[in-house]
C-alpha cells in the first residue's frame, strides 16, 4: 500500500463520517479538479452541519469551476447571509 493510500485509510479511520472529514475530502478533490465528486462530499458535510466554516465557500468554488453561475451565486450569497458581509454577485465570479 502506497503512502497516499495509507494516509487516506488513516483519515477514514480517524475522521469517519464527520462533516469535517467530508469537507477535508472535498477540498482535496477540488485541488485535483474533481469538482463533481467534491460537491458530493460537500453535500454529505452539509447534511450533518450546514454551518460548517468554509462549507459554502467551497460549494461556490466547485460551482465556479463547473461554470454553474446560479448555484455559485447561491453558495456565495449563503456566505454573506451567515457572516453578514457584503458580496456582490458580480464580484464572486472574479474570486478565482
Amino acid at each position: 500500500m502506497g503512502a497516499g493510500r495509507k494516509a487516506l485509510a488513516r483519515l477514514v479511520a480517524v475522521g469517519g463520517d464527520t462533516p469535517q472529514f467530508h469537507l477535508l475530502m472535498a477540498k482535496a478533490l477540488l485541488s485535483r479538479s474533481d469538482d463533481k465528486k467534491a460537491i458530493d462530499e460537500l453535500k454529505k458535510a452539509e447534511a450533518s452541519d450546514a454551518n460548517l466554516p468554509f462549507l459554502h465557500f467551497n460549494f461556490g468554488l466547485a460551482y465556479l469551476h463547473l461554470e454553474d453561475s446560479k448555484q455559485r451565486k447561491t453558495s456565495f450569497e449563503r456566505i454573506s447571509q451567515r457572516n453578514r458581509i457584503c458580496l456582490q454577485p458580480r464580484a464572486t465570479g472574479n474570486l478565482y
